[in-house]
């Protein structure tokens, strides 16, 4: 019942709704002595890795109206299924959409936000289906909407960013505010959107996403004749000017500024951009000049989400995936950038061009022997978080060390261990919560903030778990 008005208000996957409304079906049990304390604690431990991130945005009538459309409504009175104990439910019709509506409440500030403990029982053999890249899928998705011809692709994505991004674009071709949240890829190459419709187009975005960059690629589109409003967090861009438009942009904080003004090329031939400065994270520019060369587009499976694979399987894991990545991405030469973690010879390793992958080649360097050097990054301080200040504070938490450096991170040699079921937080960086899981290898570790995967790798725990790893509450 819960899970089809997710659906409907949310667009929240098939799956991840039925979870949710198996935790709020087991609340409400709980809650009117219907079922005990231990079987409550028993069903949510089983269905809480399962409940991905969903947004609530509906207006409580908005939901209700979703519920009272159930087939279960019988003469106007919704039936429910509560549950008494395992293999017994009960069927009813005195809980009411508001009830549910409020259990959905309860449950998310009591269940979904609960800290999981993430342990190796054992590696298994395992072949993952990993989704689309959600680089090469959100530039598509631009591209795409650019052209004036929508796409379908092989390979989707329910990624928080991948999810706001096509939101947003929907939300600017109706002349609606588009909301990016705390994505930077998606409010930057929104801009390319929102600049490309008659009358531009307005881009909320989240107090978190406030404090990174953006001032160059603004910067570029001022000088470029185009109208800039900041109110807030609000974002009102005006339309692109007629003619030939020509583009100066410094990429050195993220090459993201670079490629949402390349991107308008979709729609405006006539857009040029110059570069200036040493490009941070190349490889990501050069992925979109080769997708917007595209025709049809090509999106395949997600080298970053991947690479967290790559790194286990140096540790022993036996993952496999059902696609591969393709080489555009970046984070494809993981493979290439491993070391044999028992050899003592010392590591440097410029990450200057896959700055994504540090939190879990440092994990990684903190469980191997030789010591590891990790430069040429120094953008990592404008990520999600301050992905170099806060990956060393969040591994000082289980007890491993490893020092920040200027553009990196370097890690003593000798192999070292995480305090057994220490707590990880992982700042609400989503890349900081695959590296607490490469060090859970060597011991349990109580995740707090595990949902911030859903930006990126909503599944990644569900995927642990057929590789052998064991995720609790």
């Amino acid at each position: 019942t819960v899970a089809h008005g997710l659906e409907l208000c949310c667009q929240a996957p098939h799956g991840v709704s039925v979870a949710w409304g198996m935790a709020c079906a087991a609340q409400i049990s709980w809650q009117r002595g219907l079922l005990d304390a231990e079987s409550f604690e028993r069903l949510i431990r089983h269905v809480h890795p399962l409940m991905g991130a969903i947004a609530l945005q509906p207006e409580p009538d908005g939901f209700r109206g979703a519920i009272g459309r159930d087939k279960k409504t019988v003469d106007g009175r919704l039936r429910s299924v509560l549950l008494r104990g395992p293999a017994d439910p009960i069927v009813v019709d005195d809980v009411s959409a508001t009830d549910w509506w409020v259990a959905l409440g309860e449950v998310r500030a009591t269940v979904f936000d609960r800290p999981l403990r993430v342990c190796l029982r054992g590696h298994r053999a395992a072949t993952l289906a990993i989704a689309a890249s959600k680089s090469e899928l959100n530039r598509a998705l631009v591209i795409a909407s650019l052209r004036g011809d929508p796409a379908e692709f092989e390979l989707d994505s329910s990624a928080d960013d991948v999810r706001a991004m096509r939101a947003g674009i929907t939300a600017l071709g109706r002349g609606e505010v588009a909301d990016a949240g705390a994505g930077g890829t998606t409010f930057r190459f929104l801009i390319a959107v929102a600049v490309s419709q008659p009358e531009g187009g307005r881009i909320r975005i989240a107090e978190q996403l406030a404090a990174r960059p953006h001032d160059p690629l603004l910067d570029a589109l001022r000088a470029a004749g185009v109208e800039v409003v900041r109110e807030g967090l609000e974002f009102s861009l005006g339309p692109l000017p007629r003619g030939p438009v020509e583009f100066r942009v410094d990429a050195s904080a993220s090459s993201q500024f670079a490629s949402a003004l390349a991107l308008l090329r979709a729609a405006r031939p006539d857009v040029s951009v110059t570069v200036t400065g040493d490009v941070a994270s190349a490889g990501y520019l050069s992925m979109t000049l080769s997708m917007l060369e595209q025709s049809p587009l090509r999106v395949t499976s997600d080298a970053s989400s991947a690479a967290v694979w790559r790194v286990l399987n140096a540790l022993g894991a036996q993952v496999t995936f059902s696609t591969e990545p393709g080489d555009l991405q970046p984070d494809s030469a993981v493979e290439r950038l491993l070391w044999a973690h028992d050899d003592p010879t010392p590591v440097e390793l410029d990450v200057g061009a896959t700055p994504d992958l540090v939190p879990v080649l440092t994990a990684y360097a903190a469980l191997s022997a030789p010591s590891v050097r990790l430069f040429g990054a120094p953008h990592l301080r404008h990520k999600e978080s301050n992905r170099i200040e806060d990956l060393v504070a969040a591994f000082a938490e289980v007890g491993v060390d490893v020092v920040a450096t200027s553009d990196g991170i370097e890690v003593r040699a000798g192999i070292q261990s995480p305090r057994i079921d220490a707590r990880f937080d992982p700042r609400a960086d989503h890349r900081l919560a695959f590296a607490a899981l490469v060090l859970s290898t060597r011991g349990p570790i109580w995740l707090t903030d595990p949902r911030c995967v859903t930006k990126s790798y909503p599944t990644v725990f569900e995927d642990a778990c057929a590789a052998g790893f064991v995720v609790d509450v």
